[in-house]
């Protein structure tokens, strides 16, 4: 549904497969990609499940680098084909950020509702990607803030229909 449009909010319950999604959109654009997170654990857990899931990353590879990584420091954006990293490291730098705006064809933000304050949708906002995206469980908030997701990267244009999974 997400790729039909290729912009727009990600619907899926908790433990549903939102990474496995995003992963497979990342491997199908074929862009220079920014995934944003409010916290460096997410990132760590995004990069460990991309690299199971994805088993064809030489498509992706676009340098002889690797393909995916949490950057460290501002040179590993051009290291890395996928960038992950925080949306509090572009807000305290914005020379970075303006250097930066046209480097992605695609950015992604993991747990998108997170995003009703005004540092991420700052800098989410400041890039020119050509495609944005968003994933969350929980699209509607109690605080009415939700509006600031639809500005960022659009509404939801998929939705995951299926119980939330359990583990054994």
């Amino acid at each position: 549904q997400w790729m039909s449009k290729k912009h727009g909010i990600i619907r899926a319950v908790a433990r549903s497969g939102k990474t496995v999604i995003m992963s497979y959109i990342v491997q199908k654009m074929k862009q220079k990609t920014l995934i944003l997170a409010n916290q460096r654990e997410l990132l760590v857990q995004w990069q460990k499940e991309f690299s199971t899931v994805v088993t064809n990353c030489e498509e992706i590879r676009t340098e002889k680098h690797p393909v995916i990584g949490v950057m460290r420091k501002w040179s590993d954006i051009d290291k890395y084909d996928i960038v992950l990293t925080t949306w509090q490291i572009w807000n305290t730098n914005k020379a970075k950020l303006r250097k930066y705006r046209n480097a992605f064809g695609l950015i992604f933000v993991d747990e998108i509702h997170r995003c009703n304050a005004d540092c991420p949708k700052n800098v989410i906002s400041q890039f020119n990607a050509r495609y944005k995206g968003g994933v969350t469980a929980t699209v509607e908030r109690k605080d009415g803030r939700h509006y600031y997701m639809d500005f960022i990267v659009g509404p939801v244009t998929a939705e995951v229909e299926t119980e939330q999974m359990k583990c054994k």
